[in-house]
C-alpha cells in the first residue's frame, strides 16, 4: 500500500511515496486494553483489524493486566494477531521513538487533561506524540461526545489557566504541522454530523480551516460474537444505555437526551432500564454485556437521541439488541429502512403495540431466524477493508 509523508512545514508539502508497514496506536485521554469485553470492545476490534495486516506499536499506557501479557508474552499462549503488536509506551514520553511509524491512529477519548498515569497527563501524551510525528493521522471518532478538541486550537488561553489547559497544549505542541489528518466517523448522514457545535465552534468550520478530511467507517460486530437463543421473557422492553449521549458540558444536552424514548414509548410497557441518568430507574449494566440484558425482553428499541438519529451514527446498540432479542426501530433513525423490514419500524405507540403483539405471537425459533437475517445485514469487522480505510 502506498502512503505519503509530508514535511514539517505547514505550507510546503514534500511528497514521499513509500510502503506503509508500521502503525502507531493511541487512546486519546485514556489507557488501553486488549480485552474484548466491557468498554474495550472498540479498542480490541480496531487493534485486531490493524494487526492482522500491519505491525502495530502501542504508544498509550495499557491496563496492568495487559501490560503483564506483553511482559510475559513468551510464556503465554496468545492469539496470533497479537504477535504483530509491540508495546513501546514509556513512563518517560520523551523516550518514545516514533521515527519508524508510518501512520498514527488515535482512538477517540475524553478531553479531560487531568486523567493521568505514571504522572503523565494522557491527553498531553497524545499531543507529545503528535508533535514528534510526521505523516498520516487518523482520529477514529466512534462516540459522538468524544470529539477531538479542534476548536480550542483557534482560541487564546487565559493567563491564569493550568499548563494542561487544552489551548496551552495547542500552543506548546505542533499537532497539525507536517501531518495529514483524517477523521474516521460513523455518521451515515455526514451533513448534520459536520454541523455539530462543540463549545461554540462548528466542527465543519474547524476542519475546513485545518484542511482535515473525513471518512465514514461504520461500527461493527465480529462474526464470532455471542448470539443468544431466546427463552421465556420477563419484560416487554429492555433499554440499555444512559439517558444522555454526552454530558451537558458539550453544549448539546437537549440534542443528546434520550428521555423522549421513555416518555413516548417505554413507560407504557412492562420494562427494565439499565443505564445512568434515569433517576430511580437506574440499574447497572457493564458495557459489552448488553445483549444478555436485552435477552430478558421480547424486544429492544433501535432509537436514540436527536443527534444520533439525524446523523445515523453507528453504535453497538442494534448489534447488541439482535444478539439478545428482537428489535423494533424508530422511523426517524437515518437509513434504518436499509436494515429493518417495514413491519419492525414504528413511529407511534400504536405501531409499537402492533410490533410487540406480532413478536409475542412468533415461535422462539422463528424469532431467532428473523434476528439472524437482520443481523447479517449489519456491518461486521471481517468485511471491512482496512487498506481502504487508511489509504
Amino acid at each position: 500500500m502506498e502512503d505519503k509523508k509530508w514535511s514539517k512545514s505547514k505550507n510546503k508539502k514534500i511528497q514521499v511515496i513509500e510502503v506503509s508497514k508500521n502503525i502507531g496506536y493511541m487512546k486519546f485521554g485514556l489507557d488501553m486494553s486488549l480485552r474484548k469485553r466491557l468498554s474495550f470492545y472498540s479498542t480490541y476490534s480496531m487493534l485486531k483489524l490493524l494487526s492482522e495486516n500491519f505491525d502495530v506499536y502501542i504508544l498509550s499506557p495499557m491496563m496492568k493486566e495487559d501490560e503483564m501479557l506483553f511482559k510475559y508474552r513468551s510464556l503465554i499462549e496468545m492469539p496470533k494477531w497479537i504477535e504483530n503488536i509491540r508495546y513501546i509506551y514509556n513512563k518517560c514520553p520523551d523516550k518514545i521513538d516514533v521515527s519508524d511509524i508510518d501512520i498514527l491512529f488515535i482512538e477517540c477519548g475524553p478531553c479531560n487533561t487531568m486523567f493521568a498515569k505514571d504522572g503523565n497527563s494522557l491527553v498531553e501524551l497524545t499531543f507529545k506524540m503528535l508533535d514528534k510525528f510526521e505523516g498520516k493521522v487518523f482520529y477514529w471518532h466512534h462516540s459522538i461526545p468524544l470529539i477531538f478538541p479542534f476548536g480550542e486550537y483557534f482560541r487564546e488561553p487565559n493567563s491564569n489557566v493550568s499548563e494542561l489547559n487544552l489551548r496551552k497544549l495547542f500552543k506548546k505542541y505542533d499537532v497539525f504541522g507536517g501531518k495529514e489528518w483524517t477523521i474516521l466517523h460513523q455518521a451515515q448522514n455526514e451533513d448534520p454530523y459536520l454541523k455539530i457545535t462543540w463549545r461554540g465552534i462548528k466542527l465543519s468550520d474547524a476542519l475546513d480551516k485545518l484542511d482535515i478530511k473525513t471518512k465514514y467507517t461504520p461500527y461493527c460486530h465480529w462474526k464470532d460474537d455471542e448470539f443468544l437463543r431466546q427463552d421465556l421473557k420477563k419484560y416487554d422492553i429492555v433499554w440499555v444505555g444512559g439517558r444522555y449521549t454526552s454530558s451537558s458540558s458539550y453544549g448539546m444536552s437537549k440534542k443528546t437526551d434520550r428521555k423522549w424514548i421513555y416518555d413516548k414509548f417505554i413507560r407504557y410497557y412492562n420494562h427494565k432500564i439499565y443505564g445512568k441518568g434515569w433517576g430511580d430507574k437506574i440499574c447497572e449494566c457493564k458495557y459489552g454485556t448488553a445483549h444478555i440484558r436485552y435477552s430478558e425482553a421480547h424486544c429492544g428499541l433501535w432509537a436514540d437521541s436527536e443527534i444520533i438519529q439525524k446523523t445515523g451514527f453507528w453504535t453497538l446498540r442494534p448489534h447488541e439488541i439482535l444478539r439478545g432479542t428482537m428489535v423494533a426501530g424508530f422511523k426517524d433513525f437515518y437509513n434504518i429502512e436499509k436494515y429493518l423490514p417495514n413491519y419492525l419500524i414504528f413511529e407511534t405507540k400504536e405501531e409499537l403495540d402492533d410490533i410487540l403483539n406480532y413478536i409475542k405471537d412468533l415461535p422462539l425459533d422463528e424469532r431467532y431466524e428473523i434476528r439472524k437475517s437482520i443481523y447479517e445485514k449489519l456491518p461486521c469487522w471481517e468485511d471491512i477493508n482496512i487498506f481502504e480505510v487508511i489509504k
